[in-house]
C-alpha cells in the first residue's frame, strides 16, 4: 500500500498459512475498457452477487479435490521440491528459508498443475518438475525472508528472483 501507517506485516507464522502469492501484473486495456463499460459500476458488491451463478457444485468440487489426491507423485520429485526448500534458505541473501509448510504446497500445486495438464503416458496421472517449477516461485517466494541488508538494499533481487535463482541452480533427479 502507498500509505500504510498504522499497519504491520504478519509474522511469518501467520504469512507461511498462506498457500501461494502470485505476481500480480497491471491490467491489460482490454480489461480495462471492460471495468470503465461496466454500466453497473455503482452497484454494491450485495447487488452484483446476487447475480452470480453457481457454475459448479460443492459436490463436484470435492470430486476434483478427491481425484487431484490421486495424481502421482514421485520421491525423486519429493526430493526435488525437498531440495528447492532447503535451497531458500542456503541463499547468502536469504535469512530465513521456505519452511516444511512450503514444500507441502509446492507439492500440492504440483498435484493440481499435472490434474490440470491431463493424463500423461498411458493414460496415469503424474506431477513432473515442470509442474513442480510452474508454481514454485508463486508459492516459495513469500515463504522466505531476506537478510536485513538485502532487504534494505534497492538493488538487491526480490524474492521472486531469487526463487528463479534457486530454480536455475537445482536440478531435479
Amino acid at each position: 500500500p502507498i500509505e500504510h501507517e498504522g499497519t504491520y506485516d504478519l509474522p511469518e507464522a501467520q504469512l507461511d498459512r498462506f498457500f501461494a502469492q502470485p505476481g500480480v501484473r497491471d491490467i491489460s486495456e482490454e480489461t480495462g475498457m471492460q471495468i470503465l463499460g461496466d454500466p453497473d459500476f455503482s452497484d454494491s458488491a450485495d447487488e452484483r452477487l446476487a447475480r452470480i451463478s453457481p457454475r459448479v457444485t460443492p459436490e463436484e468440487i470435492l470430486i476434483v479435490r478427491k481425484a487431484i489426491k490421486t495424481v502421482n507423485v514421485d520421491e525423486r520429485l519429493n526430493r526435488y521440491i525437498w531440495r528447492l526448500r532447503v535451497a531458500t534458505g542456503k541463499h547468502k541473501l536469504v535469512a530465513y528459508g521456505a519452511s516444511p509448510r512450503g514444500a507441502i504446497s509446492l507439492k500440492q500445486a504440483a498435484m493440481v498443475a499435472a490434474f490440470l495438464a491431463g493424463p500423461r503416458e498411458q493414460g496415469k496421472w503424474y506431477a513432473t518438475p515442470e509442474d513442480v517449477d510452474k508454481y514454485a516461485v508463486d508459492v516459495l517466494a513469500r515463504r522466505i525472508f531476506k537478510t536485513p541488508e538485502a532487504r534494505h538494499d534497492p538493488q538487491a533481487p526480490s524474492t521472486r528472483e531469487i526463487v528463479q535463482e534457486v530454480l536455475r541452480d537445482v536440478k531435479p533427479d
